[in-house]
């Protein structure tokens, strides 16, 4: 379900199958894991259902399940729960947790709906937040920048305030947001369109008054993160992982070699560590890269781009064709009003 890595050697999975559930520590660079099952959390069910990890530095850490939150001070040695079961008198799914210090921290769930809970004493109280709901994922860069179903938000950590914008463009529905960064100056957001069915990828560099929306020809982008100004990577839905050296402009399908295994390619999740070293999980694997993610396959061809505050919602329509190419590629550039 999730994928975290302190440095090039000890990093962290998390996942569940049936009625267990395991946090996963390697301190080899995944050559050997240790596995802690989670079974004693006072009023959770017997299904705990790992999902997502934050760490706070080298040792403090958090995992949240469903109904609960654990916690570890020593670097995965030890966890141990923060009874939010119990204090919450529900049972519910946590889908995502953050802290963005080790006393500020945020955790999405569903109960009905979704909802949001935010602590200021290191995981021990929890309040529901005043605005936001909605929400499924977030990111930290450079300040907190949270995507939801539909909409994204800004966190001013000095005052604990969120700065809301339900929407990219008023006039653009069916979209989901699976993951936020902020990078260079510029938010980025991406996931899935329903119509077209394709990968969104929004930018915006002016704080979110104003969007830039492209159409990417696969299905969905789960995870993003970027190396460096250029040098960026995203999970490509169904396809594997994506690829950018232009700061985002382009990207390429990466190549994916499951050893002959015929272990899932379609990464939920992933951890690059630098430029080079880089971990991912899928359904029921965890891989590895030591090469910057290998050779690209294929760019993936954009199918039309979006600018906020064009006239009469006009797009630019890139047809490709054909798709997949043989010996000649024709592209096609035309407007198109909607």
């Amino acid at each position: 379900m999730d994928v975290y890595f302190i440095n090039e050697d000890t990093g962290f999975v998390v996942g569940s199958f049936n009625s267990e559930s395991a946090i996963l520590r390697t301190k080899d660079g995944g050559v050997n894991w240790d596995t802690t099952t989670y079974v004693d959390i006072s009023g959770a069910p017997d299904w705990i259902g790992f999902i997502s990890i934050s760490f706070v530095n080298d040792s403090l850490g958090y995992v949240s399940c469903n109904g609960d939150v654990v916690k570890t001070v020593d670097c995965g040695e030890t966890w141990f729960s923060l009874d939010t079961a119990d204090l919450w008198g529900f049972t519910t799914k946590w889908f995502n947790i953050m802290f963005v210090n080790k006393d500020t921290g945020y955790v999405a769930y569903q109960d009905g709906g979704a909802e949001f809970l935010r602590t200021f004493d290191g995981g021990w109280t929890w309040e529901v937040d005043p605005v936001m709901s909605g929400i499924r994922k977030f990111n930290s860069y450079g300040g907190v920048y949270v995507g939801c179903w539909g909409g994204w938000a800004i966190l001013d950590l000095s005052t604990a305030s969120w700065s809301y914008g339900y929407r990219l463009i008023e006039e653009i529905s069916g979209l989901t947001f699976w993951d936020m960064l902020y990078h260079n100056g510029r938010i980025i957001i991406v996931g899935d369109s329903y119509m077209p069915s394709a990968a969104l990828y929004a930018t915006s560099d002016d704080m979110g008054v104003t969007w830039s929306l492209k159409y990417l020809d696969i299905w969905g982008i789960r995870d993003i993160q970027f190396i460096n100004d250029t040098l960026g990577y995203a999970s490509g839905g169904l396809q594997g992982t994506l690829k950018t050296i232009d700061g985002g402009n382009t990207w390429s399908l990466m190549e994916i070699d499951d050893l002959g295994t015929g272990m899932y390619k379609n990464f939920e999740n992933f951890h690059m560590v630098n430029d080079s070293v880089g971990y991912a999980i899928s359904l029921s694997s965890i891989y590895k890269t030591t090469n910057g993610g290998g050779t690209p396959i294929i760019d993936v061809p954009v199918l039309y781009e979006y600018q906020s505050g064009v006239s009469e919602n006009e797009f630019n329509v890139i047809n490709v064709y054909p798709n997949p190419v043989k010996d000649e590629l024709n592209i096609a550039d035309r407007k198109r009003n909607y």
